[in-house]
């Protein structure tokens, strides 16, 4: 038997959204003032927005942090408007190969529900999964394992019985966490040293690991 599930991460994993997140951050940290390099777009991958905007207070008192999450937030919004929310190589290789299979998917994001649902309709992607579950909807976000717990929960699923996709070190950290076998897919962050995970270049060469596992709670991905 194949898993039960596969749950997905979004951004970075499903949509290629990392990179204008990327720039859009940086562009904001010059017109507050603050280096670029200094702030580390990487390491906030997967975390939700408000604990990203958490730290950058901690880190930079003096930076106006309202202004700093508009500048992102308005850019972003007109790529929204835009419909330029484009698709991850091999998204549309491996959600079919899923399908043939009987797998379930759906998606489990920091991102809050209300925005993601909006970027996977405009990616055309909304009505491939089951369900959608976002950072808003627990109290705490990636790296703990609520928001995995809580998208196995709703399929009605053992998050054992799930195998979950992520592109950062922090997803992978909240899925391992929730008792979900998981692979990543590096996106702009690659795992840490000595971690030893499922690591595979891109979507379609998840497929033959996700089609050969049963769904065992024992059964470890090889």
């Amino acid at each position: 038997m194949v898993p039960a599930a596969v749950l997905f991460d979004m951004d970075g994993l499903l949509l290629d959204t990392e990179r204008v997140y990327r720039a859009l951050w940086y562009e904001a940290a010059e017109r507050h003032g603050i280096p670029p390099a200094s702030v580390g777009y990487e390491r906030f991958i997967g975390l939700a927005a408000k604990e990203c905007y958490r730290l950058l207070s901690m880190e930079h008192p003096g930076v106006d942090v309202a202004a700093f999450r508009q500048h992102i937030a308005t850019g972003f919004q007109a790529r929204l408007l835009a419909g330029d929310i484009p698709q991850r190589p091999g998204v549309a290789t491996i959600l079919a190969a899923l399908s043939e299979a009987g797998v379930r998917r759906a998606v489990v994001t920091s991102t809050i529900r209300s925005l993601a649902l909006k970027k996977l309709e405009i990616s055309g992607l909304l009505d491939r999964f089951e369900g959608v579950t976002g950072g808003d909807e627990v109290e705490h976000t990636k790296p703990a394992p609520d928001l995995y717990l809580l998208g196995a929960r709703r399929l009605g699923l053992d998050p054992r019985n799930c195998v979950a996709l992520e592109d950062s070190p922090t997803g992978m950290r909240a899925a391992l966490a929730a008792g979900c076998r998981a692979i990543m897919i590096p996106d702009l962050a690659g795992p840490p040293s000595g971690a030893d995970w499922t690591v595979v270049q891109d979507l379609p060469s998840a497929i033959p690991l996700i089609l050969r596992l049963s769904s065992a709670p024992e059964q470890a991905i090889p």
